[in-house]
């Protein structure tokens, strides 16, 4: 086989113990990689009323054929859990090149069940896999810890995955640091490493697995790098250089969606000002051309990473804050703790919220909390993390925040439990649709059709589809598309980025056949990513998802009175729904109906289809 190597381990922590499965090509064929496996083996292996906490979960670290041709992009890791936090398949992605060591190493994907009775951590080496105590790690932030395995592996080229506090401690939200600068955010998968006590993973660099076409490869991606290099994309400043450019299209979270424009704000957290006052440089992941992340040597004394976009706006201007200082002492925070930080900034919108509205007190706290107030932000950052006071309610997620105190539905900012990113229903309609039907709850990521309603770029992926920005019309349709083509970009593993820089559906298809040997077009690619899709939503429908949670936050159903957004607000949400149901072959209750379970070759999962002796 060629760009797979066949090889998926399956690590018990529980008895120290790793065995190796072969599977087909047939298999590959079928889930392609990282978030496709996520789903196959979750469904597998994942009850119903598994406690995603519970040793009975199982973690899923996958990659896919783009790291085996070391392709532009190829720098992500996909990550694969049932969430804590919200309950449903979960799949979170970290930029570094931890996807392409682990490939080099032998593996296709790492399966890992049960619990440590101690803190452990993965070693994964060339053919080799070895559980290792780590108490000298536990307690240590993320950063800490992989600074610490570095020394260990002094004179090997490495990558990890690290845990920080919050993963320890179960905040629901704690998500997964790669090489101290890559975050898999959302969903609570660092959690789910806590709970089984495993602090970190480590993969050493190997020996790449064979592709097809070892010639016409290195060519293509010669000059596939060159192509994307002169898109220069966000011109050179990361994500903080949309942040102005969004605020003027009514699309950033001001006031915690209550306000609808903030210039000021907005214009002090975005590029040049970022760029200038914090001396901010491009940091690259593997095989990336793009330089999303920041490094920033603020005037204040802070060096280190800096915020991108979806922190600048939810520690920001969703908190009426415009400090690009304190934004990056809580960034930073954060990170070390090994926290989301969408999560995090909106559940202290709400607690500030909560407390205006004389739901939560004072005593509650601890302290007033107050917007635009860098001590509210740090403090309650730090309770979360250490799961103190209030912080023990907050590390649950919105819907225990919100039936502690008795807050009526208004407050709910959340779909499945993960609250809303970075990007306005209200501004880009399509995503009324896209979260409420998200499969790991409220997602830009797993379905970025903001960026297809006002771009083609997804056009390429299938038929035209006709669009009006002030239109319900046909946005369950670019829903439908971005959804797949996440999965597709999530499932092969390449940083979703990289379609800014013109990477194109040709390109994708080219590269995978020349990596694999197969014969496969994008037709074929977006059935599998649809297949993909409709996987993680079965798993769902298993957990106890229907209808009743394919639902959008009441405020965003609000039009704003000023501004860009003025009068807007999705509208006839359920028509829509009702149509994407239709479309996906899911039922009015939003079950998946039969023949779409057989059309998409669904009912044949059990491993004995894919396993090879």
């Amino acid at each position: 086989m060629f760009g797979n190597s066949g090889k998926i381990a399956f690590v018990d922590l529980k008895t120290r113990k790793a065995s190796v499965q072969y599977f087909n090509e047939e298999f590959y064929k079928k889930f392609l990689g990282g978030s496709g496996f996520g789903a196959y083996f979750i469904n597998n292996f994942v009850k119903k009323e598994t406690d995603p906490l519970s040793e009975e979960n199982v973690l899923v670290i996958a990659s896919g054929p783009w790291q085996t041709g070391m392709l532009p992009g190829c720098g992500k890791i996909s990550i694969m859990c049932k969430s804590p936090l919200t309950g449903t398949f979960s799949d979170t992605s970290a930029g570094s090149n931890f996807s392409v060591h682990l490939k080099s190493s032998g593996y296709d994907a790492i399966v890992i069940q049960n619990k440590s009775d101690k803190p452990v951590y993965l070693s994964v080496s060339q053919d080799n896999l070895e559980i290792i105590d780590a108490d000298f790690l536990w307690r240590l932030d993320a950063y800490q810890s992989h600074e610490m395995l570095v020394e260990r592996y002094k004179g090997k080229n490495i990558s990890t995955l690290t845990i920080g506090q919050a993963g320890e401690n179960l905040v629901k939200f704690a998500c997964v640091v790669s090489n101290a600068h890559g975050f898999g955010g959302r969903g609570g998968a660092g959690a789910v490493m806590g709970s089984k006590n495993l602090k970190a993973i480590v993969a050493v660099q190997g020996e790449m697995w064979k592709v097809y076409d070892s010639k016409k490869l290195s060519e293509f991606r010669r000059d596939l790098f060159e192509k994307l290099k002169r898109a220069n994309v966000f011109n050179g400043e990361g994500t903080p250089a949309v942040m102005a450019t969004l605020e003027r299209l009514g699309d950033v979270p001001i006031h915690h969606w209550l306000k609808d424009e903030w210039e000021e704000g907005a214009k002090a957290l975005s590029s040049p000002r970022y760029t200038e006052y914090l001396n901010a440089k491009s940091r690259y992941c593997f095989g990336c051309v793009i330089g999303c992340h920041r490094y920033v040597e603020s005037p204040s004394g802070y060096k280190g990473i800096g915020p991108e976009y979806e922190t600048l706006a939810l520690f920001g201007t969703n908190l009426d804050i415009k400090d690009l200082d304190t934004v990056c002492a809580a960034n930073d925070l954060a990170n070390r703790y090994g926290v989301d930080t969408i999560t995090m900034g909106s559940l202290i919108a709400t607690v500030i919220e909560g407390y205006e509205a004389g739901y939560i007190k004072q005593s509650d706290i601890g302290f007033v909390p107050k917007w635009g107030d860098r001590d509210t932000l740090i403090n309650l950052i730090e309770l979360t993390c250490q799961k103190r006071g209030i912080g023990n309610i907050v590390s649950e997620g919105s819907k225990k925040l919100l039936s502690t105190f008795n807050m009526p539905e208004s407050f709910n900012v959340s779909v499945k439990n993960l609250d809303v990113p970075a990007h306005d229903p209200r501004a880009f309609y399509s995503l009324a649709i896209n979260y409420a039907t998200g499969n790991r709850g409220a997602c830009h990521q797993r379905g970025a059709s903001h960026v297809g309603e006002r771009a083609g770029v997804l056009n390429q992926f299938g038929t035209d589809i006709k669009l009006s920005m002030d239109s319900m019309e046909n946005k369950e349709l670019l829903a439908i598309r971005s959804q797949d083509v996440a999965c597709l970009l999530n499932s092969l593993t390449i940083c979703f980025f990289h379609l800014f820089g013109n990477l194109t559906a040709d390109d994708i298809v080219k590269g995978i056949n020349l990596v694999t040997g197969w014969d496969t077009n994008i037709e074929e690619l977006m059935k599998t990513s649809e297949r993909i899709f409709m996987l993680q939503r079965m798993i769902n429908n298993k957990f106890g998802f229907d209808r009743s949670d394919d639902t959008l936050p009441d405020r965003f159903f609000k039009a704003a009175e000023t501004g860009p957004r003025k009068g807007k607000a999705p509208y006839d949400f359920e028509k829509y729904l009702n149509s994407y149901y239709k479309i996906r072959g899911i039922d009015e209750n939003g079950k998946i109906l039969p023949e779409t379970i057989k059309r998409l070759e669904l009912d044949k999962l059990d491993m004995s289809y894919f396993c090879i002796d």
